[in-house]
């Protein structure tokens, strides 16, 4: 692990706190790509049910996160109808949204998604004009099938809506 124990501890305090994991990385003074490798590694890990001390980490620090979250709703509910209540629930809003460090740069989310998959194939030189002209055309049917599926979901849950409201 690029970060120390006593470092670790810290960003988990940092979290409670509130800050955004970026922020946390530095305020340890800690160079972000190294942060950030441990963050994405324990990300990955913890996924994979692997018991790593990046994958400790990253656990750990959700955890601290979900407190933190817990609290701000809590204290917001609490001054219920105040600007401080609306500020704390802004707040969450915020840190909710807050996955850590590139995250999307995850390469094992490319390996995993079926459709990254395609297009990364589709953009390589493995295929041969006919294979890419074959798989772009499945691609595209199957979007098109996703959007369809997506859309009948969406008409299903706005007549369950309906039907609840009359």
């Amino acid at each position: 692990m690029n970060i120390t124990p006593e470092q670790a501890e810290q960003v988990i305090r940092y979290l409670t706190g509130p800050a955004k994991v970026e922020e946390a990385a530095r305020m340890l003074g800690v160079p972000l790509s190294r942060f950030r490798e441990d963050w994405t590694k324990g990300r990955r890990d913890s996924e994979h049910g692997e018991d790593t001390p990046e994958a400790q980490l990253y656990l750990q620090a959700m955890a601290a996160r979900s407190r933190c979250l817990a609290v701000l709703r809590s204290d917001a509910d609490a001054a219920a109808g105040t600007r401080e209540a609306s500020d704390k629930l802004a707040l969450a809003r915020e840190l909710e949204q807050d996955a850590g460090p590139l995250v999307e740069d995850d390469d094992d989310l490319r390996k995993r998604s079926p459709d990254l998959r395609v297009i990364d194939l589709l953009e390589s030189d493995d295929l041969t004009p006919g294979e890419r002209a074959d798989l772009r055309a499945e691609h595209e049917a199957w979007t098109r099938a996703c959007l369809a599926i997506f859309a009948t979901v969406l008409e299903v849950e706005a007549r369950r809506r309906e039907g609840r409201a009359a």
